[in-house]
């Protein structure tokens, strides 16, 4: 590892003209990636992710769900659509921080701003995420990917937590309306006996 480092070194101090030329071009092609994924998500077409896919890709969504190969994006794809029903909508704002360039190998991380519609509601959260690409043939391909939001602040726990403590409060509402009516009539009773 350490003598690919000192190589992109000495290629840096060589010729950093060109470097830094090739090294835009590269970034540039790392970009068009977040376009594409953008344009998947907004179009519902993760096909479109197919052909930028490593075949190697593997990844962590951000529900923690492990996919693998395009055929496993799909299927995730397929899932959130399900939770979603059938008029739901997503689309993702990216925002990468620049690109680390390691020869064929890109890091990349940044942020995403999401909006997801469902017949429940509008649900807005930002999440982060990771990315390694490989250049493969000439092309960069995506690798790997980790995407994570806020485990408990996030949209979706807040309606659970809301929905919740209304039904807790109707349930107990309803408890203590049937125990009330349950000892007026015991009341009624000893009083008619007592009589």
């Amino acid at each position: 590892m350490k003598s690919i480092a000192g190589l992109c070194l000495l290629a840096v101090a060589v010729c950093p003209g060109s470097l830094a030329a090739d090294e835009e071009a590269d970034h540039e092609a790392l970009r068009q990636l977040r376009r594409v994924y953008e344009q998947a998500v907004a179009e519902d077409r993760v096909d479109l992710l197919a052909p930028h896919l490593d075949p190697e890709f593997s990844g962590v969504m951000l529900t923690g769900e492990l996919v693998t190969g395009y055929e496993g994006m799909k299927g995730y794809w397929k899932k959130l659509k399900d939770l979603m029903g059938p008029a739901g909508r997503y689309t993702v704002t990216v925002e990468p921080d620049l690109s680390m360039l390691l020869g064929d190998i890109a890091l990349a991380k940044g942020a995403t701003s999401d909006v997801v519609v469902t017949d429940r509601g509008e649900y807005r959260f930002q999440s982060y995420w990771t990315a390694v690409c490989r250049r493969v043939g000439g092309e960069w391909k995506i690798l790997r990917v980790q995407g994570s939001m806020d485990p408990v602040g996030n949209p979706f726990v807040k309606q659970v937590v809301a929905t919740s403590a209304v039904w807790s409060g109707a349930g107990g509402a309803g408890l203590g309306l049937v125990l009330g009516l349950l000892g007026g009539v015991f009341i009624g009773r000893r009083r008619k006996a007592g009589a």
